[in-house]
């Protein structure tokens, strides 16, 4: 139903909402507050929109420098820092790879000299599984 009343205010040309120039950020935001209110949804600034995106964009893996450039941003710290929040399935995934790395790290190197070949091993391969 939201796509549908945003269609109702799309225009044909280079931007996804004006013609050749871009809308006026106050203006589009009055759209979507009323789209909202049409689809019975409870009131949330279009810019929420913009940080969903570019967390999606990272989740989904895309690389932050192209990100950034998406996002018009002079410099990649300011994406990182402003729009990127990692989930809490996210950080599990990173902290359980570490976990099964360290682990195999132990159960392989007991009892094997120093273990350093088993060790980069492990870390080349451990990350490739993430």
């Amino acid at each position: 139903m939201i796509l549908e009343l945003f269609e109702k205010i799309r225009h044909e040309g280079n931007y996804v909402f004006g013609k050749d120039k871009p809308m006026e950020p106050r203006t589009l935001q009055n759209h979507f507050k009323r789209l909202l209110k049409k689809a019975g949804l409870k009131h949330k600034n279009f810019h929420a929109l913009r940080h969903t995106f570019a967390t999606n964009c990272i989740e989904s893996g895309a690389d932050i420098k192209s990100l950034s450039e998406i996002l018009g941003h002079s410099d990649v710290q300011i994406s990182l820092n402003r729009y990127v929040h990692p989930s809490m399935d996210s950080k599990r995934k990173y902290l359980d790879g570490l976990s099964r790395f360290y682990g195999q790290i132990q159960g392989q190197t007991q009892g094997q000299g120093n273990g350093n070949e088993i060790k980069a091993d492990l870390w080349s391969n451990s990350w490739s599984n993430l």
